[in-house]
């Protein structure tokens, strides 16, 4: 249900266009919103994780590609719940902004890939908002000629233990002219064994993660080794500014970061363009920007830090010598 596929053709090239279209766009959206002083300055940050307006957009094109033909992926849902967020921040700081309507159309075809519900109702609230904000823009004028053909809501029924009947679904796509839905059946969840008690420390304060240097001692289940002459891959967490900083072994990486008790969500993270010399280091940067990017809770435990993609371990980290 959950599993990726690749991107289909029609959405790719619409974010393509969007793309090589955009300065136009913008030049005549920028006289009919009252210039650049209804802008937000490109220094300005938004929402929980302080997006740029870049960063919004470029969470949408990538989650996008990521969600393929459709997904039901937490991962991916939760960095979208943080890019709507901020651009929901945007917004209500700069209303006038007619950067906003790219953004906003990122969003819709992000969101009408994620086949929940709540997703479904906010491409749909999305694609109402561009049509009435900026009926005349590039993007008004595309979401127009798309509704016009009709709009079709993908979600999936709620999931049940295997071996109790499943809901009813409808007979076919409910219709109401040319708004309709599909409820997809869900595959029935084995019931999972009972919860062994969690350790004092699977469930820290934030300050337990903040004030320490983690070095990487383990990737995607396999032990780090560093290359000879290299740094090892590395994090530390500000508390006071909610931003994390490291290594990836070849270049500094920066970011922000948001938690509640053990769930935990990293930015985009910036990083520098260093050239990677050795292979090796750069196969360990790539494969430890990825999973990072898909963190979305943490523990500590005996010392260690270990980093999880729902109840998979992706990362283990231990305290640096000098802490």
């Amino acid at each position: 249900m959950g599993r990726l596929r690749r991107i289909a053709l029609p959405a790719a090239a619409a974010l393509f266009a969007v793309c090589a279209l955009w300065p136009q766009v913008a030049a005549s959206g920028i006289a009919a919103q009252g210039g650049l002083s209804a802008m937000a300055p490109a220094d300005r940050y938004f929402g929980r994780l302080k997006l740029s307006y870049i960063t919004i957009n470029n969470t949408f094109q990538h989650t996008a590609i990521q969600a393929g033909e459709y997904t039901t992926d937490s991962g991916i849902a939760n960095k979208v719940d943080f890019a709507m967020e901020a651009l929901n921040d945007w917004r209500n700081q700069f209303p006038r902004d007619p950067h906003l309507s790219r953004s906003y159309f990122l969003g819709q075809i992000t969101l009408k890939k994620i086949w929940i519900k709540d997703y479904q109702d906010k491409a749909w609230s999305y694609m109402q908002y561009i049509v009435t904000t900026y009926p005349t823009s590039y993007f008004g004028k595309t979401i127009a000629a798309e509704l016009a053909k009709g709009f079709t809501q993908h979600y999936f029924a709620p999931a049940v233990p295997c071996g109790e009947p499943a809901p009813a679904l409808p007979s076919g796509p409910v219709d109401n002219g040319k708004f309709k839905v599909v409820v997809h059946a869900a595959p029935c969840m084995e019931a999972a064994p009972s919860p062994s008690p969690a350790p004092a420390s699977a469930a820290p304060a934030g300050v337990a993660l903040a004030g320490v240097s983690w070095k990487l001692v383990e990737l995607e289940g396999k032990a780090v080794v560093t290359p000879p002459n290299a740094v090892a891959p590395s994090l530390h967490f500000d508390a006071a500014e909610k931003r994390v900083s490291g290594s990836t072994g070849c270049n500094n990486l920066t970011g922000t970061y948001a938690f509640d008790g053990a769930t935990l969500h990293l930015s985009p993270l910036a990083t520098t363009r260093m050239a990677c010399l050795n292979p090796d280091v750069q196969a360990l940067e790539t494969a430890f920007l990825a999973a990072l990017q898909k963190v979305t809770s943490y523990r500590i435990e005996g010392g260690n830090l270990r980093l999880l993609a729902g109840e998979t371990l992706v990362a283990t980290f231990a305290r640096s010598a000098s802490d």
